[in-house]
Formats: C-alpha cells, structure tokens, sequence
C-alpha cells in the first residue's frame, strides 16, 4: 500500500502487535505490510518507564509519526514524546491560568533562588517565595516537593521561562488560619499573649496568629504606674477581651486584677485602726490616702470628740492621722473613717450641772480672759469678771497654775463641750446664805440695817 497514507508528523492511534526487548511493534492504521516502531527512549518522558513493564499485545496508544522508510527495511518509527511536551504544555498553561496549585520537586539551588520540577518543565522558585520570612539556606529545599503556583509564564531569549511562589499559598493558608483564630475569639474570652512592642497608643500583643491592643489606661489599675515598669518585650501575659471589631482586638490585663479598692479591703475590715495621709481638705472633712489609689473620707464630724476643732486649723496636707474604720461599701468603693472612735470622750463623763459646786485645779491662765481649769475630769473656763466679786485686771496677781479651790457651775453644754464656772457666783451665794442664816438668828437686832451695811465687808473678801 502506497506510504502516502502517513508522513512524518502525522499523529495515529497505533494497535501494539508485540513487545521487544526495548520496544514494540505497531499496526500503524492504513499501513498494511508496514510496521511501526517505537522505543523505550520515545515512550515515556520517565526514564524509568520502560514499554515491556507498561503495554501489552493489544494495547492502543496515539503516536507521533518520526520518519517513514519504504525502502528494504520497511519500517515507520513513532514516538510519544512530541504529544507527552504538547499535554505536558496544556497542564502548565491551565495551571497558570487557573491559579492552580501543583507539586513540584526542587532540583536543585541556583542564584536567588531555587529551580524545580513539574512534569517536564522546569520552573524557577525565587528565594523571596520559597517562605514568608527571609530564605538563608537554598540547598535545604532540594529534594524537596513543594506545592505552588505559576506566577508567570514568559519567553526570554527564544526559551520559555516558568516563575512559581510558594509563599502566596502560605499566605493563604495563613490568613485562613487568622480567620480561623479570630473567629473563636469573642468578647469576654480570656486568652494568653505575648507583648510584642510599646507603641504610642498602646501595647501591641501577640495572640498567635492575630495581634491584639492593651491600651496603656488597661495595664494596671494604678493610674501613676508606668507600663514599662509593669510588662517587659516578650513577656507572657494573661488578658481579658475587651471589645472585638473585625480584624480589631482590644485587651485589658486590669479587668482580670482586683482593684486596689478590693485587695485594700481584703486586709482591712470595719473596727481596724489604719493610718491615712491628708491628700485634699473639703468643707465637710477629710480624704485621706490609705493605699496607692484607695482613699477614705474623714468626716468633720468624725475627726474629734471636741465640737471646736477647727480642721482647716489643725491638719496640713501630707499629714499623717491615724484612724479607725467606720465602715466599708463595696458597691461604691467608699471607706468611712473616725479619729474619734480611737479616742476617748471625757465629756461623755461629765455629770456636773448648773449650779453644782466643784473641786477645780488651775492648768492655765490667759491673760486679761481668765483661766483654764480642770473640773469633773474636762477643761472648764472661769471668766476674768467670775474670779471675784471685786474687779480684776491682772490675774496673775491673785492665781498661779496648780491652785485649788472650788466653783460654780454657772453653764454647762456636754455636746458643745462649754463647761463655765463662776467664783464669783459661788462667793455670792456663799454669802446670801451666811446672811439669811444670820438674819434668823438676829432677827430682832437686825431690824433697820442694810445687807451693805452687815456683810459689805465679807462680799470684799
């Protein structure tokens, strides 16, 4: 039959009529008395592949016609290579076009990067898409298989190059990851994380894949510490969340603390004596600094048994009081406090009334007013004019601390803690008595005569 049915370049589908050694013959369709031939080296683009382990009699396979010779020999050769490059091409085409991701296997390791297999391509790897992070040893990756894929596709110098990135699937795989991460966080959680660096709005902390912020104000509930002095780079920290906006994670390591109100109250209960300092003095009394950023409030009220302390007069700010606890509200974290309550009220032992005669002890004397003493165990005040029934301009001519003597009650308030006392009043009444007594023993003789006239001189006394 003539051979003009077939010429080379022509593609068949060839019938395999026997296996050889390193071949197979073929019935070439249309060639009758011609046999085809094909070879170990024409069949596969696997070396390894050989036609005696692949096809058997029968076996159909498309052929690429080599060469055709009608001569004595009689023979066409074929081969599968042509059409294995040409599928080979498509694959890659599509998997570029596509955006496909595909295996390779790194060959080996070239300048700025690292060059692969696929199929029968080969496919340059760029040493900033082989990972996420700087690449610093190429000749690690040979070997190795490599899912990727094909940035680019281009012809330099008459040869096509093939570009592949390994780096855009981690992306993807890595901001799969983040989603996945950031989904299972909610407000509420508390999660672990690793402070990464301070910024100026805030800390930057690390929660695995995603990145969260601890604003300075959510540190510590200590308004004068410095977070630098709380939390280091790199430390492990344990945290709220406090709100979750998209990609946006807000964290607070206070909200998981007791506030100094609490751990303060937690060591201190109502009764215990404490010491403050004076932070600020208000009309109505006193704050006082008991721990860093726990406060309480000294009532006016509460500062002195004494009704005439006047507190602008007897503290300064900085001062140190020392005081009880009167009681504790937790709801609104307020301390009251009492100096009163650790100290004792002489007055509330006062039984003196008007009128009562006392036993007194001078302890002071204030010129040209009078003098202080002691009575019924609490200072009392004999005004200068209540010394004597005769007037007195220095009062030190006629008393010195530590006299003795008795007094009147002339008023007494126990609240406002007044106790007034009057020599005069009782030197008075010392002397209407002796009168009246007199008077019912003379009756008779005394008719006619005046009191001045009687007792003017014991009224002088």
């Amino acid at each position: 039959m003539s051979a003009n049915y077939v010429k080379r370049g022509d593609v068949v589908t060839a019938t395999v009529i026997s296996i050889q050694d390193k071949g197979a013959v073929l019935e070439i369709p249309g060639m009758v008395g011609v046999d085809g031939h094909i070879y170990d080296n024409e069949f596969s683009l696997d070396s390894n592949v050989t036609i005696k382990n692949t096809l058997k009699v029968g076996d159909k396979l498309d052929v690429q016609v080599q060469k055709v010779e009608l001569d004595e020999n009689n023979y066409i050769l074929v081969s599968r290579l042509p059409l294995l490059k040409k599928e080979n091409k498509e694959k890659v085409l599509n998997a570029y076009k596509n955006k496909e991701v595909i295996n390779v296997k790194v060959v080996k390791a070239v300048n700025k990067g690292v060059i692969a297999k696929y199929l029968d391509a080969e496919i340059f790897i760029h040493e900033s898409q082989l990972e996420l992070e700087n690449v610093t040893d190429l000749n690690s990756y040979v070997g190795k298989e490599l899912a990727v894929k094909i940035s680019s596709i281009e012809e330099v110098k008459g040869k096509e190059k093939i570009s592949a990135s390994r780096k855009v699937i981690l992306k993807d795989e890595l901001n799969a990851a983040k989603a996945k991460e950031l989904d299972n966080i909610n407000k509420g959680d508390i999660v672990f994380g690793t402070v990464l660096s301070f910024e100026k709005f805030g800390i930057l902390v690390n929660l695995g894949l995603n990145n969260g912020l601890l604003r300075f104000s959510q540190v510590s509930h200590h308004r004068n510490e410095k977070p630098e002095s709380v939390l280091k780079v790199g430390e492990k920290v344990q945290l709220k969340v406090l709100a979750k906006e998209g990609n946006k994670i807000d964290l607070s390591r206070k909200a998981l603390m007791a506030t100094p109100f609490e751990e303060y109250v937690k060591a201190h209960k109502v009764s215990m004596e404490v010491v403050g300092k004076v932070i600020n003095k208000l009309a109505f009394g006193l704050i006082l600094e008991l721990a860093e950023d726990v406060t309480g409030l000294l009532h006016q009220n509460e500062y002195s048994w004494n009704p005439n302390d006047n507190l602008a007069n007897c503290v300064k700010i900085g001062d140190e009081i020392k005081v009880a606890i009167t009681s504790i509200d937790h709801k609104n974290e307020k301390i009251s406090l009492s100096k009163k309550a650790l100290e004792d009220n002489p007055w509330s032992r006062v039984t003196a009334n008007k009128g009562d005669i006392l036993d007194v002890k001078v302890t002071a004397i204030t010129p040209g007013k009078g003098l202080v003493v002691l009575a019924d165990g609490v200072d009392a005040f004999i005004a200068i004019n209540e010394l004597s029934t005769e007037k007195i301009s220095k009062i030190e001519d006629f008393f010195a601390v530590g006299d003795e003597f008795k007094a009147m009650v002339i008023d007494v308030n126990k609240n406002a803690w007044i106790l007034k006392l009057s020599i005069r009043t009782l030197k008075e009444k010392e002397a209407k008595a002796e009168f009246e007594k007199y008077m019912n023993e003379q009756q008779d003789d005394s008719k006619g005569a005046t009191l001045g006239d009687l007792f003017g001189g014991i009224l002088k006394k």
